[in-house]
């Protein structure tokens, strides 16, 4: 018997193999292939066959042999013997993949047990680690993560509220959407407003020119020069943006330093002097 809760169905071959049935044949021909596939197979006893298809004796009689052609002899059925099989020998192997993996872990836990329950000293056969040892290795660093994306601009709350609201709408974050969702919570005065905003209307994510989001960062007695673009945040924010990694190329053009970049050049000046670093291209006067 398969312990599986659910049955594979192909659709194509289903509709193929079962155009010229009746909608009464085709509930009792489902019937029948589910109590196959829940119990293994089907009994002889064509009264409790009939039971089972949900079918009274006058339907039974009539649709019987139409619905035992679906089958082979002692009502088999070769499709669902060999899912069943396929279905089996996965389950198999996952069992053993995990009682094997508990060994390992198991094995593992015993050495650092006995490691550790050593009180300090040397055997005869062991000698501290010196500077020509071998130095055990060091573990790769943790790969980023959508929320390690997120905390860049919001609190740990709300990152883990924003993950869990897209999962409810089925669409997960990957590490670059949450990077490109936190660009865009970035633009307003507080982030975790804008995500709250954001998980109260349903959106999947959120925009400045959106009716009834919070406020934009405009920092009191932020200033614009008189050159400055009028779509990008004033100096100080798009600076702490742009030193955060958070610059929004798409909406703003090339960040600082980039040919093409529309932020005024003494104010990209004073930026890139921060980092040691110049305009590309130009090059200063002798």
């Amino acid at each position: 018997m398969s312990n599986r809760a659910w049955m594979p169905l192909h659709i194509e071959n289903y509709l193929s193999d079962t155009g010229h049935l009746t909608a009464t044949e085709h509930g009792a021909y489902m019937l029948l292939i589910m109590e196959y596939w829940r119990k293994g197979g089907l009994p002889t006893d064509e009264k409790l066959l009939a039971r089972l298809a949900r079918m009274s004796p006058e339907q039974w009689a009539e649709s019987r042999d139409v619905l035992a052609a679906m089958f082979v002899d002692g009502w088999r059925h070769k499709r669902i013997e060999a899912e069943l099989a396929k279905a089996d020998e996965i389950i198999s192997k996952r069992k053993a993949a995990a009682v094997k993996m508990h060994s390992k872990r198991s094995a593992n836990a015993e050495h650092v047990h006995s490691k550790c329950s050593d009180t300090g000293g040397y055997t005869d056969n062991q000698e501290p680690l010196t500077s020509g040892s071998k130095e055990p290795s060091v573990r790769a660093p943790a790969k980023p993560t959508p929320r390690n994306a997120l905390e860049k601009v919001l609190d740990r709350e709300r990152s883990l509220a924003v993950i869990e609201h897209r999962k409810r709408k089925r669409a997960p974050l990957t590490l670059h959407a949450a990077e490109l969702l936190a660009k865009r919570l970035a633009l307003f005065a507080d982030p975790n407003a804008a995500a709250d905003k954001m998980i109260e209307k349903g959106w999947q994510s959120i925009e400045p020119t959106w009716d009834g989001v919070p406020p934009l960062a405009t920092e009191p007695g932020s200033t614009r020069p008189p050159d400055y673009p009028l779509n990008i945040p004033p100096p100080d924010r798009a600076r702490d943006l742009w030193q955060r990694g958070l610059w929004q190329n798409a909406t703003w053009g090339p960040p600082p330093g980039e040919p093409g970049c529309v932020i005024p050049e003494p104010i990209q000046r004073e930026w890139l002097a921060s980092r040691g670093t110049k305009i590309a291209g130009h090059e200063e006067a002798a």
